[in-house]
């Protein structure tokens, strides 16, 4: 029974020693400079993940073709809408 009890001690005092250096080091920020970010998500982006969805819905018979049409509709002109209103930024930083 001894023997047992000095063995965990040694397995414990083993571990604590092994992993003491975890503790001590500080970390350090992981700076992956291949998983640069060209463009964060956009409002665009959000609105083609709602299409997305939307169309997911539809399928999966969880909207009626009525509710599809109009809010499918609805992303459509806000999408276009928001593209229009950035092709004149983007024209005028080709200019420049």
């Amino acid at each position: 029974m001894g023997a047992l009890v000095v063995g965990i001690l040694v397995l414990i005092a083993a571990a604590a020693v092994l992993s003491l250096p975890l503790f001590l080091r500080k970390l350090e920020p992981y700076d992956n400079p291949q998983a640069v970010i060209a463009e964060p998500y956009t409002q665009a982006d959000a609105l083609l993940d709602a299409l997305g969805e939307l169309d997911l819905s539809f399928r999966s018979g969880k909207l009626s073709d009525e509710d599809f049409q109009a809010e499918r509709a609805h992303l459509q002109r806000a999408y276009i809408a928001l593209v229009e209103q950035r092709r004149p930024a983007a024209a005028a930083a080709q200019e420049a």
